[in-house]
């Protein structure tokens, strides 16, 4: 079994996943998810920068889902499915079969991102909730940062409904509420009874991965805190979902829409060799134009969309051919 973790928003205390940035597939969803969350999609840096630095944490949480999803976008691209497709065994009619895969959240953030994996939310409610939960359920979750007096047992010694959950390796303490959801407990219970044996960690992964270590379990881990580890969490996903990679890779690729809107070509023709980064097309929304660039190196082959076609987030637009 495999599980996509989720981390919370203390994750962003280690810094924003800056290798992620220089990616055009991820750079391109981030921008429309600072739109649907307010900010500005050409500032990205500065998003990411103030989310880990401010004490605001509707900024925080909200990056952390966009820069969570962006990731398991391209996650999902790479393994040349639609979003459609990889959400096929979380329709009702196959909840009760066994997943391909589980999706579980640190709360109260990651939870969030982990419901928009499953299909419980689509992307853009996923960053929305994110952007809001603070106004929704104020004080739900307490960090405590650099606290060195006795605090669980000042806890319990004066009846408090607050209970410890987690220290990260910066020395911030969770503090919940009286059934606190406690890391390493979640990940023995993922390995002994759901027989997870792999893991994927959205980013930032460290505080995750450190809890897999700790707990001494024998898991194979893919943090996706870079590019570079894409083929190896796109090898775990082929996996899970019954679809062994092939040593050479796919021959054929899908290029999907990063977010709804109405479509319009490049300059490119079908038939032209084009590198990794170039613009395929534009999708303009309502209040900016995304740009579609090619994942990798290849031949521009068949347009499953036409210009000017409204289409929806994760709708495959474009066929890749090898070259």
């Amino acid at each position: 079994m495999l599980a996509i973790v989720c981390p919370d928003q203390a994750a962003l205390a280690h810094g924003a996943p800056d290798a992620w940035l220089p990616d055009p597939g991820f750079r391109s969803r981030m921008a429309w998810f600072a739109v649907v969350a307010g900010e500005a999609p050409d500032e990205l840096e500065a998003w990411l920068a103030t989310a880990a630095a401010s004490p605001d944490t509707s900024v925080a949480r909200s990056a952390l889902v966009a820069v969570g999803l962006a990731a398991w976008s391209e996650v999902v691209r790479q393994c040349d499915i639609t979003t459609e497709e990889h959400l096929e065994h979380r329709q009702p009619q196959h909840r009760s079969a066994n997943p391909a895969y589980l999706a579980v959240g640190a709360p109260p953030t990651g939870a969030v991102t982990a419901a928009a994996l499953a299909g419980v939310l689509n992307l853009e409610q996923a960053v929305v909730l994110a952007r809001s939960s603070d106004r929704v359920r104020p004080g739900w979750v307490t960090n405590l940062v650099d606290g060195t007096d006795p605090l669980p047992q000042l806890l319990v010694a004066d009846g408090s409904r607050l209970n410890p959950a987690a220290r990260d390796s910066l020395g911030q303490l969770t503090v919940e509420g009286r059934e606190p959801v406690v890391w390493d407990a979640v990940l023995r219970m993922l390995h002994q009874d759901r027989a997870v044996s792999s893991v994927i960690v959205l980013p930032p992964s460290r505080d995750v991965v450190a809890a897999v270590e700790r707990c001494g379990l024998k898991l194979d881990v893919v943090a996706v805190d870079s590019p570079g580890a894409l083929a190896s969490a796109v090898s775990l996903l082929r996996q899970a979902l019954g679809r062994e990679s092939s040593v050479g890779g796919p021959e054929w690729r899908l290029v999907t829409a990063p977010t709804g809107g109405r479509l319009s070509y490049s300059s490119v023709k079908a038939g032209e060799r084009v590198s990794t980064g170039t613009v395929l097309a534009h999708l303009k929304t309502e209040r900016v134009q995304v740009e579609i660039t090619a994942p990798h190196s290849g031949t521009v082959d068949t347009w499953l969309a036409q210009h000017g076609d409204q289409v929806a987030a994760g709708q495959p637009i474009l066929r890749m051919g090898p070259g």
